[in-house]
């Protein structure tokens, strides 16, 4: 969860998960991997792409950030222009 800030004080923001149904069953890797994207992507759009407050609110290191959203494809050059 993302944190935002509402009347100076900061609010927890839930992202909502959605994993595709046409593919069932997933295996384990395809699955987390699916669901990590879909996590991640929420947590970054909330913060307007912001990897290094993204980080802080997932509790991660930038860097483990960074990794994660190469690996995972993650475009956050497109999230933070609004795309």
């Amino acid at each position: 969860m993302a944190n935002s800030k509402h009347n100076g004080r900061k609010k927890k923001q839930k992202c909502a998960i959605r994993i595709s149904q046409t593919t069932f069953p997933l295996d384990y890797r395809e699955a987390t991997s699916e669901f990590l994207r879909a996590y991640l992507t929420c947590v970054l759009t909330e913060l307007d792409g912001n990897v290094t407050e993204a980080s802080r609110a997932l509790c991660v290191s930038r860097r483990t950030l960074q990794l994660q959203t190469t690996k995972l494809d993650i475009d956050v050059a497109a999230i933070r222009n609004g795309k």
